[in-house]
């Protein structure tokens, strides 16, 4: 069963993933507090390669100062208290 549920979850992975990024709806759905340590890191570096993902930004931000990142993980604190389902799991 392990097996299907690891296959299982790198297809999910693979067919979700945009230049080695996730869409973030997709990265906090799948949050899991009971998950083992292993998946719960694997989810945990999901989000910061979300956070740390540059792509074409405005030039209002600067990526080097580290404003963009700033503003996502502002953007995910936000999302995450608006959605009481999303909250639950990762308290």
């Amino acid at each position: 069963m392990g097996t299907f549920r690891n296959i299982r979850g790198w297809i999910q992975r693979w067919t979700t993933y945009t230049d080695n990024r996730a869409d973030l709806s997709y990265i906090l759905e799948i949050a899991n507090p009971k998950a083992s340590l292993a998946e719960r890191i694997e989810w945990l570096e999901q989000l910061i390669n979300w956070i740390r993902h540059s792509g074409s930004v405005s030039n209002e931000t600067h990526k080097e100062a580290g404003q963009l990142h700033s503003v996502r993980i502002r953007f995910i604190l936000q999302l995450i208290d608006r959605n009481p389902e999303w909250r639950s799991k990762l308290a």
